[in-house]
C-alpha cells in the first residue's frame, strides 16, 4: 500500500484545530495572527520531516533504494557493486627496429581525446612495436574501435609515425554498476538460494565479472539454438575476431558475391597447404552428435571442406567457384570445427550462412549464455574474452583461487555461449497522426517498439522469479506499447502485427524466447 502523505495545507489545517482545542478558543482568521503563523511553520517542518521519513524507509527496501544506501543493502548479502574499470587496448607503433618505446609513454585518442599510457617498454621489430595501453580514465569512455587511431603524447627519435593503429582489446572499458543493475543482482541473491553449483551459483558467479550485464544458466547442452555454437555463424559479424587461422591462412571477410547479407568469411593460402580457419573458441565435443548446413564456394581451384580436428571429412564441397549448400550430422572426433581447404598454392575457398547444433547433451553438462554490457556490444553480444572471463569467475573464485564447481563437474562439460538476438519486424495499418509530426511519432514508435523487444528476456525455470517473468511477446502487449505513443497526440492505428521477415508476411500471434534469446526490432513497415 502507497504511503500518504499529507499536505501543508491539511497539516495547518490540524494544528489549528489542535491549538484551538487546547486554547479552548477560536483562532483568528487573520493570515498574521501569531497561532495561524506558528501552524503553518509546524506543518512546513511537518512536510519535510514526511517526506524524510518516506525517503529514508524507501532506502531500506531492496526495490527502491538507490546510492550508498542500496550498496549498504548489497553489503549485508555479501554482493559489492562492480566498480568503473579502465580499458585496455593493444595498438601498433610504426618504428624503426630496436627503437625502444618505454613504459608509461602517453598516447591520446583522436576520437575521444582520452589519454592513455604504455604498460611495459617494448623494442620494434619487423617496423613496428606492439604496445599494450591502459586509459587514464575508468569507464567506457576509454573504449576504442576498429580503425581508431592514436597520437603519441611525445615523439620518439626512431619512430616512423606519431600516429598509433588500435589493434585489439585486452579489457574493455567500464563505467560504475548502475543502480538498476546492482539491484538486479542483489535482488537475485535475496530471492534465490545457492549452493551445490546450482543455477543461482552460476548466475551470481558469472555475473561478477565487471563486462557482464546479465547471465542465463541452464542444466544440459545447448542442443536447442543452432546460432549459439558458432558465434559468426552467418559471418556478418565486423572482423575475424571469433576465427583463428590454422596453416597459416589468410582469414578475411569478403563482401563481393555473399551468399547472404553483406559477406562472407574467405579462407585463402598464404604460404602452408591446407589453410584453414576455425572458431576462437572450442565448438565441437568429442563424441557428441551434431547437426548442421552452411554454404560453401571454390574459387575454381581449390575445394573447401569442413572437417575436425580430429581428421573426420565432415562434408566437402565443390572447385566450382558458385555457392553449395552442405548439411548432414556428424559424431565429432575432434574438439575444433575446420574450414578447410585444399589449396596447395595460391587461391582462396569461402563459407557463409551455417548453423551448428549439438543433438546430445550429457549429464553434467550446463550451459550459461552471456550478455554483455551495451556500451561494449549494442546487442550485449560478449567478445570471446569477455566469454572466456564469465567461465573463469565461474570455475574459480578470484579472492580465494579456489574451485568453485561441485565434485564431478568439470570444464570440459561447461558450456559458456553468447545471447543470441532474433531479430522482429512490425507492420501498422492504418496510422492516422498529423502530418506535421509524422516523422517524429514514427520515430517515437520506432523507438519504444525496440526498447520494448530488449526488454524481454529468457526464463530459467527454478531460478528466476515467477513475477518477473518477461520472455513473451504478443500483439496484446506490442499494441499497448504503440497506443502508449498515440494517445499523447490523439493519434490511431488499425492494426499491428509482428513477425519475423521485413513486411511482416507472415504475421506471429505470440513470440516466446528460447534458452539465451533476445530480440530486437529490425525495422516498421506502414501500410
Amino acid at each position: 500500500m502507497a504511503i500518504e502523505i499529507p499536505t501543508t495545507q491539511e497539516l495547518t489545517d490540524q494544528n489549528i484545530t489542535r491549538f484551538e482545542s487546547r486554547l479552548n478558543q477560536t483562532i483568528p482568521d487573520n493570515d498574521q495572527a501569531f497561532v495561524r503563523v506558528l501552524s503553518v511553520v509546524e506543518a512546513m517542518i511537518g512536510t519535510s520531516l514526511n517526506k524524510l521519513t518516506v525517503e529514508r524507509a524507501l532506502q531500506n527496501l531492496t526495490l527502491t533504494a538507490t546510492g550508498d544506501d542500496l550498496d549498504r543493502i548489497g553489503i549485508e548479502y555479501g554482493v559489492t557493486r562492480k566498480p568503473a574499470v579502465a580499458a585496455i587496448h593493444d595498438i601498433i607503433q610504426l618504428a624503426n627496429n630496436g627503437i625502444s618505446i618505454p613504459a608509461g609513454t602517453e598516447y591520446v585518442g583522436d576520437s575521444n581525446g582520452v589519454r592513455y599510457f604504455t604498460n611495459a617498454t617494448v623494442v620494434a621489430a619487423a617496423g613496428q612495436a606492439d604496445l599494450e595501453i591502459t586509459a587514464k580514465d575508468t569507464g567506457d569512455v576509454g573504449n576504442l574501435t576498429s580503425g581508431d587511431t592514436l597520437t603519441i603524447g611525445a615523439p620518439i627519435a626512431g619512430i616512423t609515425s606519431t600516429s598509433a593503429t588500435y589493434s585489439a582489446t585486452v579489457t574493455a572499458g567500464t563505467d560504475r554498476e548502475t543502480d538498476s543493475a546492482y539491484r538486479r543482482r542483489v535482488l537475485n541473491e535475496i530471492r534465490t538460494v545457492g549452493g551445490g553449483s546450482n543455477k543461482a551459483d552460476y548466475r551470481t558467479w558469472s555475473e561478477e565479472s565487471a563486462s557482464v550485464y546479465r547471465s542465463f544458466p541452464y542444466a544440459g547442452a545447448h542442443t536447442t539454438s543452432p546460432t549459439t555454437k558458432l558465434t559468426d555463424d552467418d559471418m556478418e559479424l565486423s572482423g575475424t575476431t571469433y576465427w583463428t587461422a590454422g596453416n597459416n591462412a589468410t582469414i578475411t571477410k569478403n563482401a563481393s558475391a555473399p551468399q547472404e547479407g553483406t559477406q562472407n568469411l574467405r579462407v585463402a593460402y598464404l604460404d602452408t597447404s591446407n589453410p584453414y580457419a576455425k572458431p576462437a573458441s572450442n565448438s565441437l565435443t568429442v563424441g557428441k552428435s551434431y547437426t548442421f548446413t552452411g554454404w560453401v564456394k571454390g574459387d575454381g581451384s581449390n575445394v573447401p571442406s569442413l572437417r575436425d580436428s580430429g581428421g573426420l571429412v565432415i562434408a566437402t564441397g565443390s572447385a566450382t567457384a558458385a555457392w553449395i549448400l552442405i548439411s548432414g550430422t556428424f559424431v565429432a572426433t575432434g574438439a575444433d570445427l575446420y574450414f578447410y581447404s585444399s589449396a596447395t598454392g595460391a587461391g582462396f575457398v569461402e563459407f557463409d550462412n551455417f548453423t551448428l547444433t549439438c543433438d546430445d547433451s550429457w549429464a553434467g553438462d550446463r550451459t550459461v549464455y552471456i550478455e554483455c554490457l551495451s556500451s561494449i556490444e549494442p546487442d550485449g553480444i560478449p567478445t570471446q574474452a569477455i566469454l572466456d572471463e564469465a567461465r573463469s569467475y565461474i570455475n574459480t573464485d578470484p579472492d580465494t583461487s579456489l574451485s568453485r564447481p561441485a565434485l564431478g563437474t568439470t570444464d570440459e562439460n561447461l558450456y559458456v555461449e553468447p545471447i543470441y538476438r532474433t531479430t522482429l519486424y512490425v507492420l501498422i495499418t492504418e496510422l492516422d497522426v498529423s502530418a506535421a509530426i509524422l516523422a517524429q511519432v514514427q520515430s517515437d514508435i520506432y523507438d519504444a517498439i525496440d526498447e520494448y523487444f530488449r526488454e524481454i528476456t529468457p526464463y530459467v525455470d527454478g531460478l528466476d522469479f515467477e513475477g518477473d517473468r518477461v520472455d513473451e511477446i504478443t500483439n496484446l502487449t506490442l499494441s499497448a506499447v504503440i497506443q502508449d505513443i498515440l494517445n499523447p497526440v490523439g493519434g490511431s492505428a488499425e492494426t499491428v502485427v509482428f513477425g519475423l521477415a521485413s513486411g511482416v508476411p507472415s504475421p506471429l500471434g505470440s513470440y516466446t524466447l528460447g534458452r539465451g534469446e533476445e530480440t530486437k526490432l529490425g525495422g516498421v513497415t506502414y501500410a
